[in-house]
Order: structure tokens, then sequence, then C-alpha cells
């Protein structure tokens, strides 16, 4: 444990999401886990919607690696295409279809008319993390680039921008766009960032 019992509590929360789900991130088993009562883990987070909030970017940042981002024996484009492919499900048919149409009612349900508030505020967070962990990595791409405010946000925007955009066509009938497909033009785009 950190000593910082906030900082400790959302550590604990996260690895239960981890190994079992945000289902099973509940008051008392994260503070079972934290090593605190249920009155401290309450006065960080009043609320349970609090604590999975402040879990979120965290589940995202364990699923993007940086593997390779500092390999300069490969072109800095090659290296950003292959942390963006992340952002896309695999090109396995079976898993990558299933992870579309996860990623398509996620998405649905936040962004419906009648969507619950904490749907669309958790792909609030997570979509502000994607667009920072992005940002960060043309930072260290780019160091000559790292001030240039404009070219750090269109970049980042485009490109994740792109991703979603992949992964709705991906998921409509007729579209030419195949998963494979999805990461070729996305490594297009990646050639085009620098």
């Amino acid at each position: 444990m950190s000593g910082n019992k906030r900082s400790d509590i959302v550590e604990a929360a996260a690895r239960i999401a981890s190994e079992s789900g945000i289902a099973a991130v509940t008051v008392r088993a994260v503070a079972a886990r934290a090593g605190c009562g249920l009155g401290t883990l309450r006065h960080y987070f009043p609320a349970q919607h609090e604590l999975i909030d402040a879990i979120l970017p965290h589940l995202l940042d364990q699923q993007l690696h940086d593997d390779g981002i500092d390999d300069t024996d490969r072109p800095r484009a090659a290296r950003l295409a292959t942390l963006m492919v992340q952002f896309l499900p695999p090109a396995d048919d079976q898993d990558g279809d299933k992870m579309l149409s996860f990623w398509f009612e996620m998405s649905a349900s936040a962004l419906s008319v009648d969507a619950a508030p904490g749907a669309t505020r958790q792909l609030a967070i997570l979509t502000t993390r994607s667009h920072q962990r992005v940002r960060q990595w043309l930072r260290e791409l780019a160091p000559e680039r790292a001030d240039d405010v404009e070219w750090l946000e269109d970049t980042a925007d485009g490109l994740i921008s792109l991703c979603s955009g992949l992964c709705l066509e991906a998921l409509t009938p007729g579209s030419p766009v195949t998963l494979p497909r999805a990461r070729h033009l996305l490594e297009r785009a990646a050639d085009r960032a620098f």
C-alpha cells in the first residue's frame, strides 16, 4: 500500500475490477482489500459511482500498453500505429466481432436519449483518458512538437475519431471496411501524423 489511503482504495478497487469485473467492486469488498473501514472508504468516496469513476482511467491504462514506443529502430509512424491499433478490436473474426458489438452497445447506451447518467459519465471518463494517452504518445514520439498544442490536439483527436469511425464502419452491413482493413487504414493515418 502507498500510504495514501485514497490511492490505496483506488488501487484495491482497480485490482478487484481487473480480477472479477466492475460488478464485483462493492464497498465491502474494496474496504476489505484496501484494509480500511467502510467509514474511511465513504469519506473518500461518498457514492459508489464515485469509486467506479475513479478506477476507470486505471482500468483503461491497464489495457493500453506503451510497448515499443522507445524502439528507435522502428520509424515513429510504425510505433504510433502499433499503439493506436489498441483502440481497435483484434482482427480475429469471432473475438473482434464480439468486441465491436460490446463497444457499440456501450456507446449506444451512453449516448441514447434515455441514457443513464452513469453510462454517459463513464464513457466521458474513458474518452478523456483515451485522448490523454494519445497526446502522451505523440509527445514522446515527436518531442520537437510537444509544445505545439494545435498539432497535438488535431492529431490526437483525428486519430481517436478515426478509430471510432472505423469501429462503426466495421459493424455496418455492406461496408468494405473489415477489421484488417480498419487496421490498414489506421496505419496509413499514423504514417501521415508526422
